[in-house]
């Protein structure tokens, strides 16, 4: 993945900062849930959140196994 874990902010929603560490901590555990070989399919139904950055890049990682 061409994120690097460090300190800097990634995302900014309402009043959190989430950083880059953090963001691929989530995108992990994401990938994780998202078993990529009982799962060949994502669909991302959510409003405007980090849960939704998290989904894409997870199903995102999971596609490049």
């Amino acid at each position: 993945m061409f994120l690097k874990a460090n300190d800097n902010t990634a995302i900014i929603w309402k009043d959190i900062k989430i950083s880059y560490r953090d963001l691929l901590r989530h995108i992990n555990y994401y990938a994780y849930v998202f078993n990529p070989q009982t799962t060949n399919k994502v669909a991302i139904f959510s409003e405007n959140r980090p849960e939704w950055v998290y989904s894409f890049y997870a199903s995102w990682k999971n596609d490049s196994i």
